[in-house]
Formats: C-alpha cells, structure tokens, sequence
C-alpha cells in the first residue's frame, strides 16, 4: 500500500465563494507508507499522510511544515537512516527527495487544494 498525494487548482463556487478542487490535478506524488515511522521522526508525517487532520488544506499551509521536516531530514542523516524499512521498500533519500520536491510543487502553487489517498 502507499500513499497518492495531489494538488488541484481550485475556483471559487458561484454561490458560496468556496474553492472547489479541479478534477485533474496539476501535482501528484506517490510513496509507500513504509516511510511513515522516519517521516514521523522528521515532523512531517502529518502534513505528508494526514494534512486534514492538522488543519492543512491549500499547498501554502504545507510549506513551513515540510521546510522543517527537510531541515531535521539534513541535519539528522545518520539517525534517520536507521529508520529505512528492512524489507528494502523506501529509503531516507526517497523521502528526502520526495519531501523536497514536494515543497517545490507547493511552493510553485501555493494557492492549490491537497488531496490525500492512503
């Protein structure tokens, strides 16, 4: 199993000003739930696996987060290598990599709804 994250332009609703998520996102992101425990360690399981449940809905509310998250990842290398999954399915580079690249997809849309799969 793993997880699908998206992001989605969103317009606003006629009648309620609301922002409804466009059908096709414009960034999506696939990564096995094996990396959760690191991702945990990291600070950013939440914001990655569970941003409706921390209040986290448009792509500029994930950015501090993930930048935290990034900076612990850098700073804490050794440590958060001992937490790769022993059955080879992910990797601390992976969530690393993924991490970053997600912020930059954030960054670069800031104003998107995410959508979360597990």
């Amino acid at each position: 199993m793993s997880l699908d994250v998206y992001l989605h332009s969103s317009y606003p609703c006629p009648h309620c000003g609301e922002k409804i998520p466009d059908k096709d996102p414009c960034y999506r992101f696939n990564i096995t739930h094996n990396l959760g425990k690191m991702a945990g360690k990291a600070g950013i399981y939440e914001v990655m696996w569970r941003p409706d449940e921390i209040g986290v809905k448009y792509a500029k509310d994930a950015i501090p987060l993930l930048k935290a998250g990034i900076h612990y990842l850098d700073n804490n290398k050794d440590e958060c290598i001992k937490l790769n999954p022993p059955n080879g399915w992910g990797s601390y580079d992976g969530l690393l990599g993924q991490a970053m690249e997600y912020l930059s997809a954030c960054e670069y849309n800031p104003d998107t709804v995410i959508e979360v799969s597990r």
